[in-house]
């Protein structure tokens, strides 16, 4: 029995105490969005979601849950996705809208730091990311299919400027008549420290077309972000849309709390 004692604190030691050492955050954010599309009425969407980001060494695990999600509008419109199709609901001449809520699709990611210098600011992160179909497609909420996203960012610290750039693949579970497709996207941007609580950053988006029916995803967006202590922080995005495909408009708010 003592043996077995020394055994099972060694393996507590080995296992355990590694993890005390990594950081998890836990999220919230507010997210109302809005725009045509492409359609004659327009499309509001809002989701609620809760997240946690899991930090240890080199491995950053983060998991998404859109706990409430409402879409008000003539449909064919997805989150994230945009324009699914053709224009529908049409009566007549007139398009018509209805509202749709419930539970959005889950998002996974994992990401590996694959290099890191600190003497010259460089860093650069692979990210893989699944999106699980689980928002009801009988309402308009997703596909019901899961999309798989291999993506990877470059940035390099100067001072206070951190410019950056990313690119990746999703590839879309598709559902029938839909005319989604996969599609190739990226971003650039800059971020700036303000003081060591407030920083701000500025970015462009573009992606190819999700679907036959839609068009090139361009937008423009900016962030704020301030400390209210070593533990809380909170942001406000700004997003305005370039392009059919993207929202006229939309906001997020967040707050985060890291353990």
């Amino acid at each position: 029995m003592p043996k077995l004692n020394a055994l099972l604190a060694i393996f507590s030691v080995v296992t355990v105490s590694p993890l005390l050492h990594a950081q998890f955050t836990a999220s919230t954010d507010l997210d109302f969005s809005s725009g045509k599309y492409g359609q004659k009425i327009r499309t509001e969407i809002y989701t609620y979601d809760v997240s946690g980001e899991y930090v240890y060494k080199d491995w950053t695990g983060k998991i998404v849950l859109p706990l409430y999600e409402k879409i008000t509008g003539p449909g064919g419109v997805l989150p994230k996705i945009g324009r699914v199709g053709k224009v529908n609901r049409v009566v007549g001449f007139t398009q018509t809208k209805k509202t749709e809520d419930g539970f959005g699709d889950v998002d996974v990611s994992l990401t590996y730091d694959v290099y890191h210098n600190d003497n010259n600011g460089w860093d650069i992160s692979a990210t893989g990311e699944v999106k699980f179909g689980t928002a009801s497609a009988a309402k308009g909420l997703g596909t019901g299919r899961a999309d798989y996203s291999p993506s990877v960012e470059i940035s390099r610290t100067m001072g206070k400027f951190t410019p950056w750039v990313s690119f990746g693949y999703r590839y879309v579970g598709k559902l029938a008549h839909s005319q989604l497709r996969d599609y190739w996207y990226g971003s650039g941007g800059v971020s700036y420290e303000i003081d060591d609580d407030d920083s701000v950053a500025v970015a462009f988006d573009s992606s190819e077309r999700s679907s036959v029916g839609s068009n090139v995803d361009n937008d423009a967006s900016i962030n704020v972000s301030r400390d209210l202590d070593k533990s809380w922080n909170v942001g406000l995005t700004v997003l305005a849309g370039l392009s059919t495909a993207a929202p006229d408009i939309e906001l997020t708010g967040s707050a985060s709390y890291k353990y």
